[in-house]
Parts: C-alpha cells; structure tokens; sequence
C-alpha cells in the first residue's frame, strides 16, 4: 500500500507500516498491515499503547460506521476519550482489505482541538491510501 502525508508529520517506518504525528502533536496515526487473523492482537497491543500513554476510553460513546475514501473502502470504531497531557481526543482504528489475507489497521487519536485543526489533513491522508497491484 501507498499513502500520503504530510513532510511536516514526520511519517516514521514501524514494524509492519508507518506512524505519523501533526506537527502541534495534537494527532497521532498509525497505518499497519496484519494477517486478518492478527487485527485482534494488533488492536489490543495499541490500546495498550495508548493507555501507556494515560488516553482512556469511554467505551460508551462506541460509533462504527462503512465510509470510502479514495479507491479504498473502510469499516471505523471511534470512542470519545481523554488524554491526561491533551485533555478530549477521538480515538479509532479504521480497517481495509489490503488483499492475500491482509488487512490495513489506522490506528488514531486525534485531540478535539486537532480535530478542528487537521481534520482536512487527515481527509487527505485517507484518500491518498492505495493499494498497490502486483
């Protein structure tokens, strides 16, 4: 697969993809590539990242939803949450078939503030995923 972000973002290898960060920090994301059967694992290990990282969670304001952006289709989970340093964010992982049993996990959490900020950035940033042919 291909994206696209900004220079500024600072867009870093992982193990199995990328993470990029805003410039003001108020939005990190995540892109990585799983076997279907590791998104599991893959979810659970970044919820461990994030609480490592004093964001928690309120489960109840759970929202899912289908959208397409660019040539890719995408299922999303997001939850309100807060961050002790960062105050209110959005936090959710947004999946795609990458193909051969691979799917694309984005992993976010975006401060409200940054929300209002970046929000055209990270709509770019999703339509610029591709897969790649071959």
């Amino acid at each position: 697969m291909t994206v696209n972000v900004p220079d500024s973002w600072n867009p870093e290898t992982i193990d199995g993809g990328i993470t990029t960060e805003s410039e003001d920090k108020e939005a990190t994301v995540f892109f990585e590539v799983t076997d279907a059967k590791g998104t599991a694992a893959l979810l659970d290990e970044n919820i461990k990242w994030l609480k490592g990282e004093k964001v928690t969670i309120d489960l109840s304001t759970k929202s899912e939803k289908e959208f397409k952006a660019g040539s890719m289709t995408w299922s999303s989970v997001s939850w309100s949450g807060t961050s002790e340093e960062w105050g209110p964010a959005t936090i959710g992982f947004a999946f795609s078939d990458v193909g051969n049993g691979k799917v694309l996990v984005m992993t976010y959490w975006i401060t409200k503030k940054g929300m209002a900020t970046h929000e055209a950035e990270l709509n770019k940033i999703f339509e610029s995923v591709k897969k790649i042919k071959g």
